[in-house]
């Protein structure tokens, strides 16, 4: 049996049972935090931060991947709180680099509801390691050309939103993004696990991803990939010479440099419990223990589904909001509920109706192509939760686990 740390309404009791269960099947470690009515409900972790089998800990970092996302879009929807934002403007407005190449009409809601056409990566860098300069790609993503007329298809970008997102925070506030990170989110929030680009003090707290070698002990990201002699000549040659191999591409997860660089679509390290804090504070319509990050009108049009189509890259309608997506659990869909799930699961989301939210992280599998499998699976549970808490089925607060 997994031994399961930390705190748990007695009314989230399946929550910790499923939260056991999955530690237990997939290996690793995780912690999962819920937040109701704007109270701290379950704060729970465990199994192991690395093959080392180091315990996990409440403040231990793990890779999200894809649940990066909902930071940076997060930080920008404070932008269009303030007035200096305009979601239906063109991006060009505010960054007048981006307009070459027909970028020109691309208005903000487009970028955001993944509508741009903006999706590809490997037309833009030339070996895996341009990922790691912050201003090679912000300058590559306007000078790069839609694969299709803005607005009338809908491609995940999944590592470009970032750095787009990113670029349009810079321009419109004059501040670097992790300046902007820190001083408008993370610190007012009073979290520390919402890290995206790692410092040399954090790297105590990251996980290692299971199966693979510690991030402390290799750094491979910079070394060019030799091309086997049989390869012919042409467009697969000529992908490979760059490292873009899907083995190559996965050890770039375990590399110190991948981590240290700003990837604000695929990189960020985080706890359960920052993340769910920063769910709480949209599902408590953007005011938390009295500080008001945005408007509720603000979050109301944040959390507005833009389109219900098939997506070009996803394998399924993800029914895109603003730079969040929706956030469904087994057989049942929770339409007014909004956030950002990564690949192998991790992920959160916030629900204002319900005044819930709710944070995974974890260093595991599975690693599959849905990628939002944990989260799924684990959500009705706190849904379940919840409801037995408002009707007054849940005991003590904070019961140990």
């Amino acid at each position: 049996m997994v031994e399961i740390l930390g705190t748990c309404d007695p009314a989230f009791g399946k929550l910790k049972d499923q939260f056991a269960k999955q530690i237990q099947q997939f290996g690793g470690g995780a912690s999962a935090c819920v937040y109701h009515h704007g109270e701290k409900v379950v704060d729970m972790w465990g199994g192991v931060a690395g093959n080392d089998q180091r315990p996990w800990q409440q403040d231990t970092l793990a890779l999200v991947y894809s649940a990066t996302k909902a930071v940076p879009a997060t930080c920008l929807h404070m932008l269009e709180s303030d007035g200096l934002l305009d979601y239906d403007l063109p991006v060009a407005e505010y960054w007048p680099e981006f307009a070459q190449h027909g970028k020109d009409k691309i208005t903000v809601r487009q970028l955001l509801s993944h509508q741009a056409g903006l999706y590809q990566v490997l037309g833009l860098i030339e070996r895996p390691s341009d990922i790691l300069d912050w201003e090679a790609m912000v300058d590559a993503l306007a000078g790069a050309k839609p694969v299709h007329e803005p607005g009338e298809a809908n491609g995940y970008h999944a590592f470009n939103i970032g750095w787009l997102v990113g670029a349009l925070i810079e321009k419109i506030s004059g501040e670097k993004f992790e300046t902007f990170l820190k001083t408008r989110l993370t610190d007012p929030l009073g979290v520390d696990g919402l890290v995206i680009g790692v410092e040399e003090q954090n790297f105590p707290r990251l996980s290692d991803l299971m199966g693979m070698p510690s991030i402390r002990e290799y750094s491979k990201i910079r070394y060019r990939y030799s091309v086997p002699p049989f390869v012919p000549r042409g467009p697969l040659r000529r992908v490979l010479s760059r490292g873009l191999t899907p083995r190559k591409i996965f050890n770039y997860f375990g590399d110190p440099e991948f981590y240290r660089a700003k990837i604000p679509a695929a990189n960020g390290t985080f706890d359960a419990r920052s993340l769910a804090k920063m769910y709480a504070m949209l599902a408590n319509w953007g005011e938390f223990e009295g500080h008001r990050f945005m408007s509720p009108a603000t979050i109301a049009k944040a959390r507005e589904v833009q389109t219900k189509r098939f997506d070009r890259v996803a394998i399924y309608p993800l029914h895109w909001r603003l730079g969040y997506h929706r956030a469904d659990a087994i057989i049942r869909n929770y339409p007014t509920a909004f956030g950002h799930y990564g690949f192998g699961g991790a992920g959160g989301w916030a629900n204002p109706e319900q005044e819930l939210a709710f944070g995974l992280v974890h260093n595991s599998s599975p690693f599959t192509l849905l990628g939002h499998i944990r989260c799924i699976a684990i959500t009705g549970s706190v849904y379940h939760g919840a409801k037995l808490a408002d009707k007054g089925i849940s005991g003590a607060r904070l019961g140990t686990v």
